[in-house]
């Protein structure tokens, strides 16, 4: 398979964006991982959701130490017990700046093509100040990310 005349340019285009830059790098990013040590470490079970009561424990734990900005890649679609659903609402409330992961559809039609968000439930939408994102990325053959969604066509959603 062949690439692209130009392709080796157009990467280097994007890559030569950051080559002059000059915002100063943070190492003020914590990364809490849903692991197998997370796993055993809670005693949660593989296939199954997550405690959400633990979900609200750590937000919790983060407002309270003033965390300015929470990123959740666990998706809320729908309601389970009420009582720990509420709590991690009101946890999610609690937080500065706060942005909800929603899943990225496909939607088929014979004749179209396109892209529709699923969201979270309504419940920790609100809670979140209806922030949320969808993250969708495509790697060139080389494995870097120079590109964030939406994609320039041609790509999987025509714009």
């Amino acid at each position: 398979m062949g690439h692209p005349l130009g392709d080796a340019w157009e990467r280097t285009s994007y890559d030569y964006l950051f080559r002059f830059d000059s915002h100063p790098v943070t190492n003020q990013v914590a990364l809490i991982l849903m692991d197998n040590a997370a796993f055993d470490q809670f005693h949660q079970t593989r296939g199954q959701p997550w405690d959400r009561g633990l979900h609200a424990q750590l937000l919790n734990r983060l407002a309270d130490d003033g965390c300015q900005l929470v990123v959740l890649d666990s998706f809320f679609r729908e309601l389970r017990e009420p009582a720990k659903d509420a709590a991690l609402a009101a946890a999610m409330r609690r937080q500065q700046h706060l942005v909800l992961m929603a899943e990225q559809l496909r939607v088929t039609h014979p004749t179209l093509i396109g892209a529709q968000p699923l969201l979270p439930d309504k419940l920790f939408l609100a809670a979140g100040g209806t922030n949320w994102g969808v993250g969708w990325l495509d790697p060139d053959l080389d494995t870097i990310v120079r590109r964030q969604w939406p994609f320039p066509s041609p790509g999987p959603y025509p714009l």
